[in-house]
């Protein structure tokens, strides 16, 4: 299982990836789905025994 702190973007028109300035807490093994103008990343793991189940960021 690998952790990290990066926001990974993926383009799917160039088949590419590209990584953001944007520092967040190191997870692993989570989901994130984007409805509108909000990115939703759900579950994972992280190194800490405290659990984020949410969070919500404005893509605007």
């Amino acid at each position: 299982m690998s952790y990290s702190d990066k926001l990974m973007i993926y383009n799917i028109k160039s088949d590419s990836w590209k990584t953001e300035d944007t520092k967040l807490i190191k997870r692993a093994n989570h989901a994130v789905n984007v409805i509108g103008d909000k990115a939703y990343i759900m579950g994972g793991r992280r190194l800490s025994p405290i659990t984020v189940i949410l969070k919500c960021w404005s893509i605007k």
